[in-house]
This record gives structure tokens, sequence and C-alpha cells, in this order.
């Protein structure tokens, strides 16, 4: 059975897609990184860098490399979110975002940072060495303080659904409960059917035996069945499709919306040419109406009459 935050983790992954950072963001926080992580008054001798064109450049292919970072963890992270979210799967999920998250981005960022600059300028290991010894800190603080936003974000964003559907969720879990409850109450403890049915005799509750009903019915939002021995007629509230799943299908049938019949008064059926299927009760009961049976359900009542050895013409 699914646990509760199981349960809450699954509609939270269909109804809610979690969003990070959106692109202005994430173009902000490239300018800065950019700029305090791979600015040119690092490595490279410059004056007058805000006239210079090589500063530019330099700074241009920092932003980027910011750009394919944070785009690069947003995707991770969204799809460790679907396959291995952080409630169900804790454990797992924080070892799978170190190594993707924290060790994946900075060899990301030493590996794109070495091929623009090392190759690219033709900087050599040198320089990328100068690079890593100044800079593997600081990278590696920003590297997890951003997956820390990346799972405060989701749980603030997990906690303000579950406390929007916990309610929904709670009391489909109780309805659960009262059905079977109720259920267990309706069946007898020495067999899988039904032995007695609770019903109402005027203002009174009695026990009526199910073998001495002749048939249940359905009628303007009201229950009744009526007694075999005495043609007593006595109220009931149970739905007619919750009766039948607890009614030996050997001795009773829903034969329509309206009607269970037992066995014992149905004399004979009749097909008709509409398709539908006629039942014919005993004369020692009263119907009130034709007991039709429509086309849809003809052929399954069928069997159950030739089982019961009811002749059909």
């Amino acid at each position: 059975m699914i646990q509760y935050h199981e349960k809450l983790t699954l509609l939270f992954q269909e109804q809610h897609k979690l969003r990070y950072f959106p692109i202005y963001a994430q173009v902000i926080l490239s300018i800065l990184v950019s700029h305090y992580l791979c600015g040119p008054n690092t490595f490279f001798s410059m004056k007058n860098k805000w006239d210079n064109e090589e500063y530019w450049i330099v700074l241009g292919f920092s932003f980027l490399i910011a750009m394919v970072i944070f785009t690069l963890a947003q995707w991770m992270n969204k799809r460790l979110d679907k396959e291995v979210p952080w409630l169900p799967h804790f454990c797992k999920r924080m070892r799978l975002q170190v190594i993707f998250g924290v060790v994946g981005m900075m060899l990301c960022e030493l590996t794109l940072m070495y091929l623009i600059f090392g190759v690219g300028y033709a900087q050599g290991w040198s320089w990328m060495l100068k690079y890593m010894s100044a800079f593997t800190m600081p990278v590696g603080i920003l590297v997890v303080i951003m997956n820390l936003v990346y799972l405060s974000w989701y749980m603030w964003s997990f906690a303000f659904f579950a406390t929007k559907y916990a309610g929904e969720v709670t009391k489909e879990a109780e309805s659960l409960v009262e059905q079977l409850t109720k259920q267990k109450k309706l069946l007898s403890n020495d067999s899988p059917f039904l032995l007695s049915l609770k019903v109402m005799n005027g203002y009174k509750q009695v026990a009526l035996p199910v073998k001495n009903i002749a048939f249940i019915k359905s009628a303007h939002n009201k229950r009744f069945c009526e007694a075999r021995d005495s043609a007593d007629r006595y109220t009931l509230t149970d739905p007619l499709d919750q009766l039948i799943q607890y009614l030996d299908s050997r001795e009773f049938y829903k034969v329509n919306r309206n009607y269970i019949l037992h066995r014992s008064i149905i004399a004979k059926a009749e097909m008709l040419n509409t398709g539908q299927l006629k039942l014919l009760l005993t004369s020692e009961i009263d119907a009130e109406e034709e007991i039709l049976v429509s086309r849809e359900s003809a052929e399954h009542v069928k069997k159950w009459l030739e089982k019961i050895g009811v002749s059909i013409s």
C-alpha cells in the first residue's frame, strides 16, 4: 500500500511542474558570477579594461560558461526530481546530488574553462593549475550553495503543495477506511456472503435472513426488500451495487439497475424483438412493473438463468 508521503509525492510530480530559476535570473547570476570568478584581471594584464576589447571577449565567454552550468544544473535537478524525488528517496537522492550536482558541475566548469581559455587562448596547463589553486574552493562553495538553493526551493514548494492537498488525501483515506469498515460489518464472520441484512421495519431495525428475501428494489432514491414467506416489505439504506457484492451469486443477481432478484421467484424469461430480456416472476410475487433486462446485460443474465435452470423462450 502506498504510504501517505509517497501519495503526496506522486500528486506533486503529476500536478505541480516545479520551476527553479527563470531565464532572467540565470542571466543576472551568470553576469555576477562571470565578473567575479572569471574576471580578466586575475590572469590577464589589461589596462583600461572597460575600453579593452579582449576584456569583453573574456567576460562573454565566462558568462556563457556560467549560463551552461546554471542551465545544466537546473535540467539535472528536474530530471532527478522526476525519477528520484527527495522525500521518499532522500539518502539515494543526496548521493546523486553530490555526484552530479556538486562534483559533476565542478568538473564541467573546469573542463569548459580549460577548453576555452587553456586551449583557445593557448594559456596551457600552467594557467589552468593557477586558476584551480585560486578558484577551486570558491567554485565549490558556489556550487554547494546552488544545490542548497535547489533543495530549499523544492522543499518549500512541496510543503506549500502538501498543505493545500493534504486535506483531500486525508478525506480520501478516511473514505476508504469508512468503506472498508462498513463492508466488514456487512459480512458474517463464518461466511463470505451475507447471512442477514439489517433492515428497518417501521422505526425498528431488525435482522432479516438473506435466504428469506425475494427481491431488493431501488426506486425514487429509496431501497426496500420483500420477504418470500410473508410478503412484508422492509426499507434499507445500502446501494444495490454494494449489496450484490456480498450476496451469493448462485442465489441472487442484479438483473438491472432497479432489481436484485432471488432465483426462486423467477418463473421464466422471454427474449424480445428489441434484444431485451423480460423476466416473468412466480404468481406469489406481485410485481409492480415489468422487469426488463437491457440488451447490454441480457447475455450475462441469460448465462445466470441457464445455470439456475430457468427456461428462456
